[in-house]
Order: structure tokens, then sequence, then C-alpha cells
């Protein structure tokens, strides 16, 4: 079968809240690459969201023996790399209390957008080939790729909101 038509046929076969969600997901990563200074929960809401998606993903779907250390091995990993990124935020305590000031960046847009290709792509091999999804190589792909993508919200968050609520030292 031709690649344009399969292709065309998973983009006509989306429900259409999956492009909204879409839509939801850019304008939220556009809004993080602008300085500002958000609520601790605002901080955190999108990653927590994030990271219970990404983990219900991977222990939903047949859980060979595999996935548990695999699942925390990826996890570990993925909050080192997202404490990285949390280092470099340039976070701070805003001006009112339980407030943090965050520079611009570009890592949540990449972030959440590859979270949600990931999804997009993982749901349509699930709905178009039962045997490749319920394959080994397929769930240890799949569970490493959003057991990072999770540790990495995790971590960033994590240490965003360490960052912006530490003491200043004088």
């Amino acid at each position: 079968m031709n690649t344009s038509i399969v292709i065309a046929n998973v983009i006509h076969s989306t429900p259409v809240w999956v492009w909204f969600v879409l839509a939801a997901v850019i304008v939220l990563g556009l809004q993080r690459t602008q300085a500002r200074t958000v609520t601790v929960s605002r901080i955190v809401l999108l990653p927590l969201l994030m990271f219970v998606m990404m983990v219900s993903s991977v222990f939903t779907t047949t859980s060979p023996d595999f996935v548990l250390p695999v699942f925390a091995v990826a996890l570990a990993v993925g909050a080192g790399f997202g404490n990285k990124l949390g280092q470099a935020s340039g976070a701070r305590a805003g001006e009112a209390p339980g407030t943090i000031r965050v520079e611009g960046e570009w890592w949540s847009l990449a972030l959440v957008l590859g979270a949600f290709v990931l999804h997009y792509a993982f749901n349509v091999v699930e709905a178009t080939d039962a045997t490749l999804a319920a394959s080994d190589g397929f769930v240890l792909v799949r569970t490493l790729l959003l057991s990072a993508l999770g540790g990495i919200f995790a971590g960033r968050a994590a240490t965003v909101v360490w960052l912006g609520t530490r003491p200043v030292s004088a």
C-alpha cells in the first residue's frame, strides 16, 4: 500500500479531539518560551500531568518481566537529565510569596511535542498492528521512551521548584 495513503488514512481516522490536544500542547509549550513569574502549582501541573500520562501508559499495556527494571532505570536517567534542564532554567524566587521566576526556554515545547508524537505513534501502532504492539521489542522501546520522558518532566519540575523556593543566601 502507498505510504501517503496509509498516512492519510491514519490522519483521517484520528479523532478530532486529538487535534485540539495538539493545539493545546503547542500553546502551552510556546508560553514557556517567554520569561514569566508563575506559582509553584503552575510550574508543577503540566509536568505532573505528563509524568502521570507517561507512567500510566507504560503500565496499561502488556507487561513482560523486564518492564519494571527498564522503567526504573529509564525514569532515573530521565530525571537526571530533567535535573540538568532545571538547573539551566534560571529559576529563582519570584517577588510575591509562592511564585517562581523562570526564563523562557524551548525545551518544554520540544518535550511536550515529543510526548504527543510518541503517544500518537504508539497508539497508531497499537490500532494498526496488534502483533507488533505486543512484541517485546515494541514494549521495550515504548517503556524506555515514555519512562525517560516522564523522568525528564518530573526531574525538571522538581529542580525548578527547588531553585525557586530555596532561601536566597545573602
